[in-house]
């Protein structure tokens, strides 16, 4: 009995979902009642597949806001990349220079040739000295906070060794009259000594470091950016910001210091500019 009683119940279920198809067919006459293949198993695996979509947070901010994706893509392909800050370049390349340094001094052939042959050609004395000492040249000020250090034309020949009186005012600014004595050594390395004398009888004597270098015009450059300054003799008040100096083979100069504080001049006697 339990057989027949099982087989019943089985045959009325049958019955029960063969009329519960025909019901959905004849309430939708012109739609068709899907068929689910034997391999892909019904229920909550084929809704899954159905609504399983990815749009990453971008896109879909995108698109709520009515913007096209496409567009904004084929924007940032033709977007120029913005290039490197030069301190930040010449940092990296005082980097590099430095390891060849290193392993040069630590008597690595292919390296002493390597640094042999750019120091004959390299025009940055900054890069040189990191070639030659295998250590990274200090930068004062400049190397450690840059945002609001002037712009300087890049080095394009050494600076030859040599020493030279320029004579410049600042116009607006205090009268007086300034005269500085520049030293370069045959490194490019530069000593900048200064004697300012204000109208009111004030007198200023400053000394500071720099780095020497000729641009692709020619001129003499004196870069005294963030170096530490000196102070020989000064009144009791102020301070001095480093000045840097662009020197034409005409003898002018163009002046700007730290401060963004210009100053116009000349060279007071036959030198390197």
């Amino acid at each position: 009995m339990l057989r027949a009683r099982r087989f019943v119940l089985v045959l009325l279920l049958v019955l029960a979902a063969g009329l519960s198809v025909v019901a959905q067919v004849a309430a939708h006459p012109g739609k068709e009642v899907p068929q689910v293949p034997e391999s892909v198993p019904a229920g909550p695996a084929r809704q899954e597949e159905a609504v399983e979509v990815y749009l990453p947070p971008r896109q879909d901010v995108l698109e709520s806001s009515g913007t096209s994706v496409e567009a904004v893509e084929a924007v940032d392909a033709v977007r120029p990349r913005a290039s490197p800050s030069p301190w930040i370049d010449l940092r990296r390349r005082l980097g590099e220079a430095s390891g060849v340094g290193r392993r040069a001094r630590a008597g690595e052939p292919a390296a002493v040739a390597e640094v042999k042959r750019r120091v004959a050609s390299e025009p940055d004395p900054r890069v040189r000295q990191a070639l030659t000492t295998g250590e990274m040249p200090d930068l004062g000020r400049a190397g450690r906070s840059n945002r609001r250090q002037p712009e300087l034309p890049a080095p394009a020949k050494p600076a030859e060794a040599g020493t030279q009186d320029v004579y410049w005012l600042t116009p607006g600014s205090v009268d007086g009259t300034y005269q500085s004595r520049l030293e370069i050594d045959d490194r490019g390395q530069a000593i900048v000594d200064t004697v300012f004398e204000s109208a009111e009888g004030d007198r200023w004597h400053v000394r500071y470091p720099g780095w020497a270098w000729r641009d692709s015009a020619g001129k003499l450059v004196i870069d005294g950016r963030g170096q530490q300054v000196e102070y020989l003799e000064r009144p009791p008040w102020g301070q001095w910001s480093p000045d840097s100096m662009l020197i034409g083979h005409d003898g002018l100069i163009d002046l700007i210091d730290d401060k963004h504080d210009t100053g116009q001049g000349t060279n007071g006697a036959r030198g390197p500019g």
